[in-house]
Protein backbone atom coordinates (compact mmCIF):
# COMPACT_ATOMS: atom_id res chain seq x y z
CA UNK A 1 0.00 0.00 0.00
CA UNK A 2 2.43 2.39 1.01
CA UNK A 3 4.66 1.86 -2.01
CA UNK A 4 1.42 2.48 -4.34
CA UNK A 5 1.16 5.69 -2.70
CA UNK A 6 4.46 6.21 -2.93
CA UNK A 7 4.67 5.67 -6.64
CA UNK A 8 1.40 7.77 -7.42
CA UNK A 9 3.32 10.52 -5.50
CA UNK A 10 6.50 9.65 -8.08
CA UNK A 11 4.49 10.11 -10.90
CA UNK A 12 2.76 13.25 -10.00
CA UNK A 13 5.56 14.93 -8.82
CA UNK A 14 8.04 13.66 -12.46
CA UNK A 15 4.72 15.61 -13.98
CA UNK A 16 5.08 18.97 -11.97
CA UNK A 17 8.66 18.74 -12.68
CA UNK A 18 8.15 18.55 -15.63
CA UNK A 19 5.61 20.85 -16.31
CA UNK A 20 7.25 23.91 -14.57
CA UNK A 21 11.07 23.32 -15.71
CA UNK A 22 10.65 21.85 -19.20
CA UNK A 23 7.35 23.06 -20.56
CA UNK A 24 6.98 26.18 -18.05
CA UNK A 25 3.62 26.31 -18.01
CA UNK A 26 2.90 28.90 -15.29
CA UNK A 27 -1.15 28.59 -15.56
CA UNK A 28 -1.72 31.57 -18.56
CA UNK A 29 -2.18 29.23 -21.87
CA UNK A 30 -0.95 32.92 -23.67
CA UNK A 31 2.12 33.31 -22.23
CA UNK A 32 2.54 29.68 -23.07
CA UNK A 33 1.99 30.14 -26.48
CA UNK A 34 3.97 32.86 -26.61
CA UNK A 35 6.78 31.23 -25.17
CA UNK A 36 5.78 28.11 -27.91
CA UNK A 37 6.07 31.18 -30.26
CA UNK A 38 8.97 32.86 -29.48
CA UNK A 39 11.30 29.49 -28.98
CA UNK A 40 10.09 28.75 -32.52
CA UNK A 41 11.49 31.74 -34.00
CA UNK A 42 14.77 31.28 -32.28
CA UNK A 43 14.81 28.07 -33.93
CA UNK A 44 14.21 29.42 -37.23
CA UNK A 45 17.00 31.94 -36.69
CA UNK A 46 19.68 29.16 -35.87
CA UNK A 47 19.55 29.84 -31.90
CA UNK A 48 19.45 27.26 -29.43
CA UNK A 49 17.29 27.14 -26.52
CA UNK A 50 19.11 24.68 -24.46
CA UNK A 51 21.61 25.61 -22.64
CA UNK A 52 24.32 22.77 -22.52
CA UNK A 53 27.54 24.37 -21.23
CA UNK A 54 27.53 24.46 -17.21
CA UNK A 55 27.68 27.56 -15.61
CA UNK A 56 27.63 29.75 -18.70
CA UNK A 57 24.19 31.39 -16.93
CA UNK A 58 24.86 31.56 -13.62
CA UNK A 59 28.75 33.56 -14.57
CA UNK A 60 26.59 35.99 -16.50
CA UNK A 61 24.35 36.64 -13.71
CA UNK A 62 27.09 36.96 -11.24
CA UNK A 63 28.73 39.83 -13.93
CA UNK A 64 26.00 41.05 -14.87
CA UNK A 65 23.30 40.99 -11.94
CA UNK A 66 24.75 40.15 -8.59
CA UNK A 67 25.50 37.23 -6.86
CA UNK A 68 22.24 36.89 -5.06
CA UNK A 69 20.66 36.09 -8.44
CA UNK A 70 22.99 33.55 -8.81
CA UNK A 71 22.75 32.04 -5.60
CA UNK A 72 19.01 32.17 -6.37
CA UNK A 73 19.00 30.60 -9.49
CA UNK A 74 21.40 27.73 -8.47
CA UNK A 75 18.99 26.81 -5.26
CA UNK A 76 16.44 27.12 -7.78
CA UNK A 77 17.96 23.99 -10.30
CA UNK A 78 18.69 22.29 -6.94
CA UNK A 79 15.62 22.44 -4.70
CA UNK A 80 13.09 21.10 -7.12
CA UNK A 81 15.00 17.70 -7.49
CA UNK A 82 15.51 17.04 -3.87
CA UNK A 83 11.82 15.10 -3.72
CA UNK A 84 13.05 12.57 -6.10
CA UNK A 85 16.17 11.42 -3.97
CA UNK A 86 13.42 10.57 -1.11
CA UNK A 87 10.57 9.08 -3.28
CA UNK A 88 12.60 6.61 -5.88
CA UNK A 89 13.64 4.58 -3.09
CA UNK A 90 10.12 4.69 -1.58
CA UNK A 91 8.40 4.18 -4.49
CA UNK A 92 10.90 1.29 -5.83
CA UNK A 93 12.58 -0.79 -3.41
CA UNK A 94 14.97 -2.51 -6.08
CA UNK A 95 16.53 1.49 -5.95
CA UNK A 96 17.52 1.68 -2.21
CA UNK A 97 21.07 1.55 -2.56
CA UNK A 98 22.31 5.44 -3.05
CA UNK A 99 24.26 4.61 -6.14
CA UNK A 100 21.24 3.28 -7.69
CA UNK A 101 19.16 5.94 -6.70
CA UNK A 102 21.79 8.72 -7.95
CA UNK A 103 22.27 6.99 -11.19
CA UNK A 104 18.24 7.38 -11.36
CA UNK A 105 18.19 10.27 -10.85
Amino acid sequence: MFRNVCKVLFIIYILLVLNFIVIKFNGSISHLIHTIQSNMERRAQGESGANLVPFRTIKAYINNIGFGVAFINILGNIIPFIPMGFLIPAAFPSQRNIIKTMIFC
